[in-house]
């Protein structure tokens, strides 16, 4: 008698069944969340899965980290084949201390397999390399890119051919130890949004002048004051947002066309008093401001003087940085009530701290379009919250309440003070969001 084959387990067959029934469009759209090595295993399962994985739609988009030459040697030749389907490439390149030239030439090979095919819209190329990177003619020959991103996190990127013929391209971001844009390069001309992080750079190099179009623009650089002055040839820059240790640009005041303003201050270098009176002074010449942001220290997140006389603006967050809940009661800093004056009657949404909002119910209830208010910073604590409390669940105009605390856990009590409300106010809409870098309020204002 032959022997009886084993049969599966019905949990097993139930799988296998779910698996193989799986409709072409939800197959393709699972495989098209899978990064390009897990992407290349699963086209193996079967020839089913391997038409899949190669669907033109599939393929849209690619991201992959490569740290082995033999991978990256066997990716651009893949790529020689289907790069035509790629619109949107993201490549993190890890090559080994031993083989970091030749790494890097095969990277550049299969960003050359895809200017060939000439369908890329989206380029995002993230070095980790201790030479310097260069972008010379294979980037420039990327003449339908929309969106670039370039990045040497260990050293030097280095712009040494002109990208003036990426015509197309409309955000542009730049990141290095040091970002040299060689003097004969000029940028390309209709770049609309630019991140630049450079940490060494004495100056903003001066080929930004020809970004006419440029409206919004990310900064974290170490520049001295002066090392701003290309800023007051742009003409259209409405964003700014720009992350500082040591200095405020000296031309900071002169950019009276600017809406939204972000100023994170990243050490505290600046001594405290100094380092208000340059934001104040800042504030009273931008008086056409519509956002506001100002992150850093819980010391140095106090509201400044000029603030309330912002008669436009709309968003304001005074943020501070998350610190260790063990390590709180070294951050306490007495509030400062927020100041009376005509920024409160366009204000609609606000962020700051619990102890902040508590000693301000007065400039509150002079909000009448207030509808957004943000509870940031490290605590839910102040010595007269039931005031602030009184005030959410009366104020008219009040429609969301956000809880943007990091660090800390709610005590029950504060709990209960927010369920009442709730019950007060049901039509009042609470949400929370405990995260560990102190809210994500503040991320609302930064580049996108």
């Amino acid at each position: 008698m032959p022997p009886r084959r084993r049969q599966a387990a019905p949990s097993a067959r139930a799988a296998g069944a779910s698996l193989a029934s799986l409709p072409d469009g939800l197959l393709e759209r699972i495989l098209g969340l899978l990064n390009q090595p897990d992407r290349h295993r699963a086209a193996l399962v079967s020839r089913r899965w391997h038409g899949a994985a190669h669907n033109p739609a599939v393929l849209r988009s690619i991201k992959c980290l490569q740290h082995k030459l033999p991978r990256l040697q066997s990716f651009a030749a893949w790529l020689l084949r289907h790069g035509r389907h790629v619109r949107s490439f993201d490549l993190s390149c890890y090559p080994p201390s031993s083989e970091t030239e030749p790494f890097l030439w095969e990277a550049l090979a299969c960003l050359g397999a895809l200017a060939a095919a000439g369908s890329l819209q989206q380029l995002k190329l993230t070095c980790y390399s201790r030479t310097t990177l260069g972008v010379a003619s294979w980037c420039a020959a990327q003449r339908q890119l929309e969106e670039l991103h370039l990045a040497n996190s260990c050293n030097t990127l280095r712009i040494s051919a002109s990208l003036a013929g990426l015509s197309a391209l409309a955000q542009l971001t730049l990141r290095g130890h040091g970002v040299v844009v060689d003097a004969t390069v000029q940028l390309p001309p209709n770049v609309e949004r630019l991140f630049l992080q450079d940490t060494f750079s004495a100056a903003l190099p001066p080929q930004l002048s020809g970004l006419t179009r440029l409206s919004a623009l990310a900064l974290h650089v170490c520049c001295p004051p002066d090392g701003y002055a290309v800023l007051t040839q742009l003409c259209r820059l409405a964003r700014l947002w720009l992350r500082y240790s040591n200095h405020l640009p000296a031309c900071l005041p002169q950019l009276t066309g600017l809406q939204e303003l972000m100023l994170d201050e990243s050490g505290g270098a600046m001594q405290l008093a100094e380092a208000q009176a340059a934001v104040d002074a800042v504030l009273q010449q931008l008086t056409g401001l519509t956002s506001l942001c100002i992150l850093g220290e819980p010391e140095r997140c106090q509201a400044p003087a000029a603030l309330a006389r912002l008669s436009r603006l709309e968003r304001c967050c005074l943020s501070s940085a998350a610190c260790d809940p063990d390590e709180g009661e070294d951050f306490e800093v007495p509030a400062a009530p927020l100041r009376p004056g005509p920024w409160a009657a366009s204000l609609r949404s606000l962020g700051a701290s619990l102890d902040v909002l508590a000693h301000s119910t007065g400039v509150l209830s002079a909000a009448p379009q207030l509808t957004r208010l943000v509870l940031t910073g490290n605590s839910l604590q102040s010595d007269v919250e039931e005031a602030f409390w009184e005030w959410a669940g009366s104020h008219p105009s009040l429609q969301q309440l956000q809880i943007d605390v990091g660090g800390y856990d709610v005590a029950a009590a504060m709990l209960h003070t927010i369920i009442s409300l709730a019950r007060k106010r049901p039509q009042l809409e609470i949400t929370s969001a405990m995260v560990g870098e102190g809210g994500q309020f503040h991320r609302e204002f930064a580049f996108d």
